[in-house]
């Protein structure tokens, strides 16, 4: 990255990201996006049933295949370039979730569904491991009824696999650990593990109580796993962060991006322990590009 103030000059235009990833667009007004999932009745009784009893829903592809590859040069670019992947969201085609799974989200959080400025991207090599086996928010992310207050969305744009690291959750039925009822990361029965694996371009959400890991990749993985993953809440109970985005909305100006990306950093610093010029980084961009008035 060179040095850290040439750098943070050279990051703060457009120019630098669209020569970094030509087939990325940023701040691109022509960049739009339409809703991938159209939910009825039907579709809406099966996610209900799914997350009050497991807790996750898995759609099967449905990002069109030259927008997935685009995404994931990104990605791949990033990483070589040794630049944090939370960057990502620089790029228009990174918000586009949020109009992809509209009526899904609004389905399973009220209309007024808000994003959450929590993401992240991922690149996980040979050798490497996804996330340790977490819960993002606990119980509090369920309402008394069981239904999520909150949830994440994670894509694969390669596809994943017990191989190169696909996701592992444990189902909320047969967590002992769920809702507050007793270990908050352990797993009793090993059986009940389950891999999710999951081709480029499919959608997996989960209610941020359950209980969930990226794997380890065998060095004979045939190619990397990328992905990237956005949280989102109800609109109608106080926020789990802040700010928080309206998804109807134009993706947050270039500027606000940047700040986003440094607030990325700060809240995933462990990421970072062995890399304090990073964390100073962040903390550069949120100086410059302030959050107050997203």
């Amino acid at each position: 990255m060179g040095e850290l103030e040439d750098w943070l000059d050279e990051i703060a235009t457009p120019a630098y990201w669209r020569e970094l990833v030509p087939e990325l667009s940023v701040c691109d007004a022509a960049a739009t996006a339409e809703p991938l999932v159209r939910v009825d009745d039907e579709l809406l009784t099966e996610l209900r049933s799914a997350m009050l009893t497991e807790g996750y829903f898995q759609f099967e592809p449905l990002i069109p295949a030259p927008v997935l590859a685009a995404m994931a040069a990104g990605v791949r670019a990033l990483h070589e370039a040794s630049i944090p992947l939370g960057f990502a969201y620089v790029y228009d085609e990174f918000w586009h979730l949020n109009t992809w799974l509209a009526e899904v989200l609004a389905a399973l959080l009220g209309d007024e569904f808000a994003q959450l400025p929590d993401f992240w991207a991922w690149f996980v090599e040979a050798g490497s491991s996804g996330w340790e086996p977490h819960r993002e928010k606990g119980p509090e992310s369920l309402l008394a009824n069981g239904y999520p207050k909150s949830l994440s969305l994670w894509v694969p744009l390669t596809d994943a696999t017990p191989l190169n690291g696909c996701m592992y959750i444990v189902p909320a039925n047969l967590d002992p650990g769920y809702n507050g009822k007793g270990d908050d990361v352990g797993v009793q029965r090993l059986q009940d593990v389950r891999a999710l694996p999951a081709r480029a371009g499919s959608v997996l959400m989960w209610n941020q109580d359950l209980l969930h890991w990226g794997g380890a990749s065998s060095q004979h993985a045939p190619h990397p796993r990328i992905s990237f993953s956005i949280e989102y809440q109800r609109g109608d109970i106080r926020p789990f962060n802040v700010p928080l985005l309206d998804p109807r909305k134009p993706p947050p100006a270039f500027e606000h991006r940047l700040g986003l990306a440094g607030k990325q950093i700060l809240q995933y610093e462990h990421l970072f322990s062995r890399h304090p010029t990073i964390v100073t980084l962040a903390h550069k961009l949120l100086a410059r590009f302030s959050l107050d008035d997203l």
